[in-house]
């Protein structure tokens, strides 16, 4: 059985960050995680869960 790894991610609220532009809705929060850190999970045979 694989190990369930829970990840957390970086918040953001819309308009304070680079990623705004051209993607979401107004006034959109978003939870923000680097795919590496997913990949080394599955990599190292775990299941990655992103946590809020």
């Amino acid at each position: 059985m694989k190990p369930v790894i829970g990840i957390t991610a970086n918040y953001m609220y819309d308009g304070s960050g680079e990623y705004r532009e051209g993607i979401g809705a107004p006034d959109q929060e978003w939870q923000l995680l680097a795919d590496d850190y997913i990949t080394s999970v599955q990599r190292a045979g775990g299941i990655p869960v992103i946590l809020r």
